[in-house]
């Protein structure tokens, strides 16, 4: 399992846990100290990650789509704090 954290600015958490199976991305998991609403796009934005590959490239695409095609509004983190934060994990392992 990969799990990790990031401190947004205005002093928000963001946290990411995910492990990679063969070259893929499973059971991914986003919560800290934000507010998604409408709240179950949270489970929609981890399920949309679910399977992707292990390649920053592909999660920022499936990310910045997320956001760009849906109407949900995020307090608390970006999608670039989010890519940011899978950057970092994905470079640790």
């Amino acid at each position: 399992m990969v799990k990790g954290n990031l401190k947004v600015s205005g002093g928000k958490l963001l946290s990411l846990e995910f492990k990679v199976k063969d070259g893929k991305l499973k059971d991914v998991i986003i919560s800290g100290d934000f507010f998604m609403m409408p709240e179950e796009e949270i489970y929609n934005l981890e399920e949309t990650l679910e399977g992707a590959t292990a390649k920053i490239d592909e999660i920022e695409g499936l990310i910045r789509g997320f956001f760009r095609d849906r109407e949900v509004l995020v307090l608390g983190f970006s999608a670039d704090d989010l890519i940011s934060l899978f950057r970092r994990l994905l470079d640790s392992i």
